[in-house]
């Protein structure tokens, strides 16, 4: 897949100093209080700090239907993703959802889910998103929005959706 690629190819070129980490825990957690005492675990405290201090970040964009990672893994329920719907979420990144202007949207499960947030998001010199696919046109569009994104790896469709919506300039630098 598109994702799997891009980390190969970062991973490739970083040569001795590239490294990924990932954080020790479930994406999800049963309940608050278990998320809370697992923030402070010392293994997943550090690779959190750690997470906020990478020059480049790859992640990838979340759509919100049954084909989504967050629903064909079982991390998440149809109930979940009929809560994200009528949020007027229309997509996440690192699980955290937005709506069509970019903006966070604010769901139950927020205090159960272990990782960063789209501030610290921001704060990443060069974030890398990968997405593509028309299910995904709406969430890639708002996931530019949230000013997390610096570089987006797409198929062509999703370039000339993009083109179509906010104009020749989304093809800058290409």
């Amino acid at each position: 897949n598109a994702y799997a690629n891009a980390i190969r190819q970062v991973r490739s070129r970083g040569g001795n100093n590239s490294q990924s980490n990932i954080i020790p825990t479930p994406l999800y957690v049963s309940n608050p209080e278990l998320a809370s005492q697992l923030r402070k675990e010392e293994t997943v405290k550090g690779a959190l700090e750690n997470a906020r201090k990478v020059d480049v970040a790859l992640t990838g964009i979340g759509g919100i239907g049954l084909e989504s990672s967050l629903w064909r893994s079982g991390t998440s329920s149809e109930e979940d993703l009929q809560e994200v719907r009528e949020s007027g979420a229309v997509g996440d990144l690192l699980a955290v959802f937005f709506d069509k202007d970019g903006s966070p949207v604010p769901l139950s499960r927020d205090a159960c889910r272990i990782g960063i947030g789209m501030d610290a998001l921001e704060q990443i010199p060069v974030v890398v998103a990968v997405a593509a696919g028309r299910a995904k046109h709406e969430a890639i569009l708002a996931a530019l929005k949230t000013k997390c994104i610096d570089v987006l790896v797409t198929d062509t469709a999703t370039v000339d959706y993009l083109r179509d919506a906010i104009g020749p300039q989304v093809l800058a630098g290409s």
